[in-house]
């Protein structure tokens, strides 16, 4: 049985490790946000909550859809593991080109494919009509 466990962390936390996990300084976030470096060290000492506007701009710096970071921040629920790993997907998906789209939908069905191929027992496997 697997055991995971959920720890309660303040939304300086969350910034906290995602800046770590990017190797950035507060001095980096506070220039891709546009923000002074005073706003963003109070935000990471918990000593202000950030403006809509500023959360708005942590998820650009960051790329992340502005649903985690809002997520992040308490001022929306939280949602199962899955559903934040598709919302991620989708917010990465909206950024490529159409190109880089259509060759996305490809690799996804190729994945899926595979997928659907290993579910099936030997012999039983149809090819697809492509």
């Amino acid at each position: 049985m697997k055991v995971i466990y959920c720890l309660m962390t303040t939304f300086s936390d969350w910034l906290t490790s995602q800046m770590l996990e990017r190797k950035m300084s507060p001095a980096e976030l506070s220039r891709l946000i546009k923000k002074d470096q005073s706003v963003v060290s109070r935000i990471l000492n918990s000593e202000r909550s950030p403006a809509n506007e500023t959360l708005e701009a942590i998820a650009r710096a960051l790329r992340l859809p502005p649903e985690t970071v809002y997520r992040a921040a308490g001022l929306l629920p939280s949602q199962p593991e899955a559903d934040e790993m598709v919302e991620k997907l989708n917010y990465k998906i909206t950024q490529l080109t159409p190109g880089a789209r259509a060759l996305a939908e490809k690799l996804l069905d190729a994945l899926l494919e595979e997928d659907v191929k290993k579910s099936v027992p030997l012999g039983k496997q149809v090819k697809s009509a492509r």
